[in-house]
């Protein structure tokens, strides 16, 4: 073989020198025969210098890889010595314990005869290893928590697949009080002998560190012996067994709510993913955390709703059994059986509707102040006549049930801004609460003060009282006290729920106290007190004369409704005629030229709108009063019936009172026949 010439070395030398400092990390290695029984090894012949800076390994050429790393997997040697012995190329992935670092490796043969030669190319794949690791980890936390629904399972969950994913001595979450003063752990990850972190703690007992998550930054400590801090706050520590930390803050809504923090009992250097990872931990949890409380309050709430439900059917089948049976038995003696006469069937009859019509107003004013559907007609009212009105209308109730209602009311009157009949059906409903939960023999207490700018209403009861644990919830939709079949009083649990929003509504607030079941319970309303100024006078009352008080049309197509309503009415002293449907009603319109229209909204051929649009299109339709009487009570359908040219918008079952009011405003000055 014809030795190479100055000009080849010299080109090699070049060559040499341009593979040393390839940017490609590249091994060329030997294989080593040795002995049968002894341990496979290569020898470097050479290397770039991206090999060696990659490896940690300095001038290896010459050198076998046993004299270089010793601890080398036996998987490696098993690579290269069948491409050595093959030539077949091969490709892997391998971990390098030593340098804690992940390489893909690939290997082919350059010499085909003994000593045989293999290169070898290395490619530093560690941060896509630990990217995938921990695309791999949350795809694990993911299925941990998916299934769960209880709060403390979901903390568990996380901190056992955080902590076993960084191995770690203690990770915890803390849920940290509204007064940030104090955090709560209810669930640790520890690795024993690490010791437990449970119950409640000062922040204030470690020092200045929790100061940096108070503020919504994350906390990172390698050392905690390299903390400024003083030798207690040190102690608190070491105590928990805490040398490293990683925290990280969660605030919401403005406020630090809780934190996720991860504790080493050595020092450690923590890597930027690592934290970046007890980051995305920590939000996970945290919206798993949110997503179990809000299915567990739709469960209760679907479980308030069924147990509602249960009981409104029962509630309304109780009055309607009354009614049904009294007139059963009416309709099967003609009146005349002893037990049961004419005055007493009325009673009867008259208590259970009224009953059931409160319960169909709290069930549609819930359902409208929810919806904020509710106007409120304000004025400046005397609260305490109104109180004082509204007791003396519940006393009926307390003297038929053998209960004491008892008011202290003050001279001067307490001027507010609000609506009155609002205020009375507030008022009432909390009387109405207090006769239900009183027993027999028991007694109420009204009181109305003057509490610097608040007017403050007290509803005081010896009765039954109400457990601490179900005050929060007992002016929430769907809930009461007992919702057994057997509870002693009935009614739908809505009407504390219709009483807090209209206080709120008014700009007040509403409050119960009780000290527990047995020890009766006491009702606290505040109401914003207005400046006193003169009451606004009243006109004076005008005096009818003449046979009739005006003339009125009533147009339904229900038969009976038409005719019962005319005929109250028409008691009344108004001189009054009936039209059972829209066609005909339009027609007596045009030729009675009524003052006042009772006209129902839902007919066939012609309905309630219909008949009132073509009204109000004739000359002769202008002065007349239109009064809608229907069961349709949405805000919308107000619209519309104003729309519609409808002057008043009634709801069936009328209230009887309401309607003569409005009678009496539309024929101010009554009319001859």
């Amino acid at each position: 073989m014809d030795t190479p010439g100055p000009q080849t070395e010299a080109l090699l030398s070049v060559y040499r020198t341009a593979f040393k400092h390839s940017l490609q990390s590249f091994c060329l290695l030997e294989k080593i025969d040795n002995p049968v029984g002894t341990a496979t090894d290569f020898r470097f012949l050479l290397t770039t210098s991206a090999f060696e800076q990659q490896l940690g390994i300095h001038q290896p050429e010459g050198k076998t890889i046993r004299q270089l790393v010793p601890p080398v997997e036996p998987q490696l040697f098993e690579h290269y010595e069948r491409v050595a012995l093959t030539g077949q190329p091969t490709h892997f992935e391998h971990y390098v314990a030593a340098l804690d670092c992940w390489m893909a490796v690939s290997v082919f043969r350059v010499k085909q005869e003994a000593p045989y030669w293999i290169g070898a190319l290395f490619d530093n794949i560690t941060q896509r290893k630990k990217a995938e690791n921990q695309q791999a980890y949350l795809l694990t936390l993911s299925d941990a928590l998916r299934p769960l629904a209880d709060a403390e399972q979901i903390q568990r969950a996380a901190l056992h697949c955080l902590g076993q994913h960084l191995q770690v001595d203690r990770v915890l979450y803390a849920e940290v009080e509204p007064d940030e003063a104090h955090f709560v752990i209810s669930a640790n990850y520890v690795q024993p002998p690490f010791p437990q972190m449970i119950g409640c703690f000062q922040l204030s007992d470690f020092g200045k560190t929790p100061d940096s998550q108070r503020l919504g930054q994350t906390l990172v400590l390698a050392d905690i012996h390299q903390v400024d801090e003083s030798d207690e706050h040190l102690r608190s520590y070491l105590a928990a067994g805490v040398v490293s930390i990683i925290g990280i803050p969660l605030r919401k809504g403005g406020r630090w709510v809780a934190s996720l923090t991860v504790h080493h009992g050595q020092p450690r250097q923590w890597t930027a993913q690592e934290v970046a990872l007890v980051e995305e931990t920590a939000e996970r949890t945290w919206a798993a955390l949110e997503r179990a409380r809000a299915e567990q309050a739709l469960r209760e709430e679907d479980r308030r709703k069924d147990e509602f439900m249960a009981m409104l059917g029962h509630e309304l089948r109780n009055p309607l059994a009354v009614v049904t049976n009294t007139l059963l038995l009416l309709e099967l003696t003609q009146g005349a059986d002893s037990s049961l006469s004419y005055d007493k069937a009325v009673r009867l009859m008259s208590r259970e509707t009224r009953h059931l019509k409160r319960m169909v107003d709290d069930l549609l004013d819930v359902g409208r102040i929810r919806q904020g559907k509710i106007k409120l007609e304000r004025k400046r009212i005397d609260l305490g006549e109104l109180v004082g009105q509204t007791v003396e209308g519940a006393q009926p109730l307390y003297q038929e049930s053998n209960r004491q209602l008892l008011a202290h009311l003050p001279f001067e009157p307490l001027y507010v801004e609000g609506d009155t009949t609002r205020l009375a059906q507030v008022v009432m409903n909390l009387l109405t609460n207090g006769a239900k939960y009183t027993l027999e023999g028991g007694h109420v207490w009204v009181s109305l003060e003057a509490q610097g700018p608040n007017a403050l209403l007290r509803v005081k009861d010896d009765g039954i009282g109400i457990p601490e644990e179900e005050q929060a919830a007992i002016f929430e939709v769907f809930v009461q006290g007992n919702t057994s079949l057997d509870r002693p009083q009935g009614g739908l649990g809505l009407g504390l729920a219709v009483v807090k929003q209209l206080v709120q509504g008014h700009g007040g607030s509403v409050a119960v106290y009780s000290a527990g079941p047995g020890q009766g319970s006491e009702f606290r309303i505040e109401l914003p007190l207005t400046r006193v100024s003169a009451p606004p006078a009243q006109r004076p009352a005008q005096t009818l004369s003449g046979s009739s008080r005006g003339r009125v049309l009533v147009v339904d197509d229900n038969k009976d409704l038409a005719d019962m309503t005319a005929r109250l009415v028409e008691m009344n002293g108004y001189e009054v005629h009936v039209r059972y449907g829209g066609p005909e009603g339009l027609e007596a319109a045009e030729s009675l030229r009524p003052e006042v229209i009772l006209l129902d909204i839902g007919m066939p051929t012609l309905d309630g709108y219909a008949v009132s649009r073509r009204i109000r299109s004739q000359p002769w339709g202008d002065h007349i009063t239109i009064v809608a009487i229907t069961g349709f009570g949405q805000e919308a359908d107000m619209q519309r019936s104003r729309a519609a040219g409808f002057d008043e918008h009634l709801l069936k079952p009328v209230d009887y009172s309401l309607l003569l009011e409005v009678l009496a405003r539309s024929i101010p000055g009554g009319h001859t026949a």
